[in-house]
């Protein structure tokens, strides 16, 4: 029996999905290693589910990092922050005699795995790799040279096994050939089998009329994901359109979108006030969110990283509702490959108040994506990563 550390402290959005993932695949197929989950502090507090669900298995440890130790490695500037992220895994995998690390966001140890090199073997998942990222101004050109030496540089690690590419076999082959290795692999961003909650209707717990179109803009709230170009297309939008539709802002918002969405609300409550915007600031239970995902009509998904695969996709494609997203990188390719919805020139406000207007018209029906779900089922996600440690 081995000892795997498996490493994530953050807390949001796939973050915590993922850790389910794992938990239940080690759990029902019972594994035969040890796993130690080192986690964020408050993970017991807002998953008991997941921590349930590992007690029914002997092998399966949850160690929760102190609220100190995550604002410490939180602190200071990128380089700092991987430093600080490298020492803390370090320190418990020799507090737990592991010799094999699982990191299920490797990007943040990328600069410190330059320099160091630990008795371990290191699996990882990249998000955003440099290859779909935009390279048409001097500033993004010059952030592309940079991460090709870092990555160059970090494969130099003989610490580091694999490094996992969400959804992208392209990208993972294009770089094993670039840098003559076999480390990067593809890995099916995992679409989660989840039952509705029948009782809850978002349509009386938000109190919004039937005759409204509904637009969900779901998950960890912030700047990358658009959250602030969807607020201001909303002002975009006349009396009259506002008055067709319904937007929901539901998930974990961070400090400065949290103010901005209070502000605009308001604001814009107020100078139409036929507009129905809902906010729900908190972590939404796992058949609440498959419910909101069942009864809007279409998904507000104009993220900045579109290099970056995303689960809010999945699991739009698994309830058979529309995106509105960039028809740029990683993200618009899944997009367009399985017909999943609306593609827009950029992430601006003035093109999202577009598409809102244009699908205010839509008459079209989407059916459950079966092909997407079979290809990116939590068991094969799971079993990627555990497989042959």
């Amino acid at each position: 029996m081995k000892n795997i550390l498996i490493f994530d402290i953050e807390i949001t959005g796939h973050h915590s999905e993922y850790i389910g993932h794992l938990v239940k695949y080690i759990a029902k197929n019972r594994l035969s290693n040890k796993y130690i989950f080192i986690v964020h502090y408050n993970f017991h507090k807002n998953f008991p589910g997941i921590i349930a669900m590992a007690k029914t298995s002997d092998n399966i440890n949850f160690v929760h990092v102190s609220q100190n130790e995550f604002i410490k490695v939180m602190s200071g500037k990128l380089f700092q922050r991987s430093f600080g992220f490298y020492n803390l895994m370090k320190h418990y995998a020799v507090r737990h005699s592991v010799k094999q690390v699982i990191l299920l966001s490797f990007n943040i140890f990328q600069f410190a795995l330059i320099f160091k090199r630990p008795k371990l073997l290191i699996r990882g998942i990249l998000f955003r790799p440099f290859l779909k990222m935009d390279n048409n101004s001097t500033i993004s050109q010059l952030k592309h040279t940079r991460k090709i030496l870092q990555t160059r540089l970090f494969l130099l690690n003989k610490s580091i096994s694999i490094i996992y590419i969400l959804n992208d076999i392209y990208t993972a082959n294009f770089l094993n050939k670039r840098f003559k290795v076999d480390n990067f692999k593809m890995l099916p961003d995992p679409v989660p089998d989840i039952v509705a909650d029948p009782k809850f209707s978002i349509f009386k717990v938000h109190n919004i009329e039937p005759k409204r179109k509904v637009f969900l803009h779901f998950g960890s709230l912030s700047i990358r994901k658009g959250t602030n170009e969807i607020l201001y297309a909303l002002e975009k939008l006349d009396n009259k359109t506002m008055s067709k539709i319904a937007i929901l802002f539901i998930g974990k918002a961070d400090a400065a979108i949290n103010d901005l969405i209070n502000l605009k609300m308001n604001l814009i409550h107020s100078q139409k006030p036929l507009t129905k915007i809902v906010y729900r600031n908190e972590f939404i239970p796992d058949n609440q969110m498959k419910s909101y995902f069942e009864q809007v009509d279409f998904v507000l998904l104009p993220n900045k990283f579109v290099e970056a695969s995303s689960g809010v996709l999945g699991h739009a494609l698994a309830s058979g509702k529309p995106v509105i997203a960039v028809n740029k990188g990683l993200l618009g390719n899944l997009v367009s490959k399985y017909k999943g919805g609306y593609l827009i020139k950029d992430g601006s406000a003035r093109e999202i108040a577009n598409a809102i207007s244009s699908c205010i018209k839509e008459r079209q029906t989407y059916k459950v994506n079966n092909k997407y779900i079979e290809e990116h089922s939590v068991n094969n996600f799971a079993k990627v990563i555990l497989e042959n440690i």
